[in-house]
């Protein structure tokens, strides 16, 4: 085998040699050449070894280790060319390559006299999806600290998509929910500690308002819709936000709710600008996201990374904020979050990240659970904490609610012993000195009263409030409450309290975030919120007379992002592609280097025993006795002595040609040989 390798790689140096050894010109050329061939064939194989085996080093240690994370990293910042255009990944970051589809499903309500006048359990019926496509894109931006922040806005827009919606469901549907205009009024009387609410009620009466209110999903959501309690003659009134652009930003100053006719009477009286005292809200138009469609969020500043890669994408403020004013503690912190789109490259399993959702006006906690993939690009998929919206928790205590108007909307919340019986008075002052009321795992303690505490009635964990406007630095009018869909990490105490509940751990969990820990990149996200409104039991106003304290979910969004066919080629390039390319290159390499130096050793192994045969089995010192028959083989004989001289094989000729030899056992060491056979065995060692 050897020797077959060696006279492949070596043919054209042997060439020279071959030739005249067929020749029979066994002269000084010939004998040069034969000398060179292992040798030159060794050297060319040892060089190409040496050049592979330094370039499988670079590719397959130095590449992986150095080279290409310091590849990824040089990519990472944000980062604005001197001709006004970005790099690739900040083109990306700027309009985002992501459409995320949003399933908006609605909570109707279809028993409303019987909830209102008779005080019955509300009976659900979820309809939908409403499915909406958005894109967005970021305006405004002003690179700060030089250059390593980033000023933005983020632009949003929602088109109706008929496709992906529930069969036969149409903007135009009429779906029956809590009304919000109805809940702001009673927010009012809260917030104001007034104890006699009688001008609210009129007002309410006057109106025609109730509870609830029946309205299109359309008018919920992006379009808005009339209320009674607004004029409906302000002129610039945009009932059809989704086909006719809206202003940048929604109005600040607008005071547009209660402002009827009637209202403004009632305002007049006062001659202050307020209601009885009371300021009147500031809401632009009423519904859920109204005449969101076409506008920004708050204001961003943003890490660019340019000073270090692995702070790029980071938080520093969001609407002038670096801790949000509706939290306290940990609840408040933002800066150092994601806004759910870029992370920081080379992410691992067990890593933990800060998601911020403007529409939650908070941030949530993700840890990677584990390895996958996402239509083939390597991901970790990170997955929410589970007490994201337990508000017991101490970690999360600064989400709790106030509870100001003092309802137990869940009496069988928490379900403690029957044995448990709330008489501090009766026990030693020591053994409660200890014992904080504030948290879950004292609520059944014989020094707590369950969810109350002082002033307050805490709510069940899988809830928590919702203080702003979506998107908005502007506080909620109302009490709105954020859960998981369908409440689906409360206590069944929570569901038991309505009908037409059907919580799946599985499809209504709060959601996932799939990642590419090389680049820090989203590749595919799931996030799921619902928001509910409490409507309860107050005599001050007369359609909540007989109604059971009511915590009626209004809808929830599934939101799913996908990356756009263009971004997903250069991320799956960019990060399987590329190193699979040099991983492979590598290998191939080490292998010929591998290859190459096997070769290098069979040359030289042959090189060498044509040595031995030439230097030690026939060592010219030795003396020969030839006894000649016949004169004619003289020259023949000279022959084969020369002829073993130059010989380079496995075997001396005395091994290979047995019969040829005799060893003489006189003083000498003499070699006898028989010349009955010289004549043939001559030319064949030749």
């Amino acid at each position: 085998m050897c020797s077959i390798l060696c006279c492949f790689v070596g043919s054209q140096i042997a060439a020279q040699g071959a030739a005249a050894a067929a020749a029979g010109r066994v002269g000084r050329a010939g004998k040069m050449a034969e000398k060179r061939r292992p040798m030159c064939c060794t050297i060319t194989m040892i060089v190409l070894a040496i050049l592979l085996l330094a370039l499988a080093g670079v590719l397959l240690i130095w590449f992986p280790i150095s080279l290409f994370p310091a590849m990824v990293k040089s990519q990472i910042p944000l980062v604005e060319r001197e001709d006004g255009s970005y790099t690739k990944l900040t083109g990306f970051w700027q309009k985002l390559p992501q459409i995320a589809k949003y399933d908006f499903y609605f909570f109707n309500i279809t028993n409303q006299d019987e909830m209102i006048y008779e005080g019955a359990k509300p009976h659900l019926v979820e309809v939908g999806p409403y499915s909406y496509l958005e894109t967005e894109f970021k305006e405004g931006i002003e690179w700060l600290d030089d250059k390593t922040k980033v000023h933005y806005r983020s632009n949003k827009t929602w088109v109706w998509n008929p496709d992906t919606s529930c069969a036969g469901c149409r903007e135009d549907d009429i779906v029956t929910l809590p009304n919000t205009a109805y809940a702001t009024t009673m927010a009012m009387k809260v917030q104001n500690d007034m104890t006699d609410a009688s001008i609210l009620d009129l007002l309410l009466q006057a109106t025609g308002e109730g509870p609830t209110s029946s309205e299109t999903v359309a008018g919920m959501l992006f379009a808005a819709y009339d209320d009674a309690l607004l004029d409906p003659h302000h002129a610039d009134n945009e009932s059809h936000c989704l086909t006719v652009p809206c202003s940048n930003h929604l109005p600040q100053s607008s005071n547009r709710v209660l402002s009827s006719n009637l209202t403004k009477l009632l305002v007049s009286i006062g001659g202050d600008g307020t209601l009885g005292g009371m300021p009147v809200p500031d809401v632009p138009y009423m519904g859920y996201l109204p005449h969101y469609n076409h506008t920004n969020d708050e204001d961003y500043i943003l890490r660019t990374g340019q000073d270090d890669p692995l702070m790029a994408f980071q938080i520093q403020q969001w609407a002038g904020m670096d801790k949000l004013r509706w939290w306290s503690g940990e609840a408040a912190e933002i800066n150092g979050a994601g806004d759910g789109t870029f992370y920081k490259p080379f992410l691992e399993k067990g890593d933990k990240l800060k998601n911020f959702q403007s529409f939650s006006c908070r941030a949530f906690d993700m840890t990677a659970t584990k390895s996958t993939t996402w239509a083939d690009i390597e991901a970790l998929t990170f997955e929410f904490d589970d007490d994201a919206y337990d508000s017991n928790k101490e970690h999360n205590i600064g989400y709790r609610y106030e509870n100001k108007e003092y309802i137990d909307y869940f009496p069988d919340w928490p379900a403690c012993k029957p044995t448990h019986k709330y008489q501090p008075w009766n026990l030693p002052p020591e053994q409660c000195e200890s014992v904080d009321c504030r948290f879950d795992y004292n609520f059944c303690n014989d020094c707590c009263d369950g969810s109350h505490y002082e002033r307050t009635i805490f709510m069940p964990p899988g809830i928590v409030p919702l203080r702003c406007f979506p998107g908005m630095n502007k506080d909620l009018p109302f009490a709105g409450f954020l859960s998981p869909p369908h409440f689906s990490q409360s206590p069944s105490q929570v569901h038991e309290t309505m009908v037409g509940l059907h919580p799946d751990p599985a499809k209504h969990r709060i959601g996932q975030w799939w990642i590419n820990p090389t680049t820090g990149g989203t590749v595919h996200a799931l996030f799921n919120m619902q928001l509910s409104i409490p409507i309860y039991n107050d005599p001050s106003f007369m359609m909540t007379t007989h109604m059971r304290n009511c915590f009626l979910p209004s809808f929830w969004s599934g939101i799913e992002a996908n990356l756009k066919p263009y971004a997903h080629n250069f991320i799956y390039f960019s990060a399987e592609t590329a190193p699979i390319i040099a991983m492979a290159i590598g290998w191939s390499s080490l292998i010929l280097a591998v290859i190459f130096v096997a070769i290098s050793y069979c040359c030289y192994r042959r090189a060498g025993r044509k040595a031995v045969d030439q230097e030690v089995l026939l060592p010219q010192s030795y003396s020969y006795n030839v006894t000649i028959e016949d004169e004619k083989d003289k020259d023949r004989v000279v022959m084969i002595k020369h002829t073993a001289d130059i010989e380079h094989r496995r075997e001396s000729p005395a091994q290979k040609y047995p019969e040829l030899y005799a060893k003489d056992t006189s003083a000498q060491s003499s070699l006898s040989w028989k010349s009955r056979t010289l004549n043939q065995e001559g030319e064949a060692w030749s």
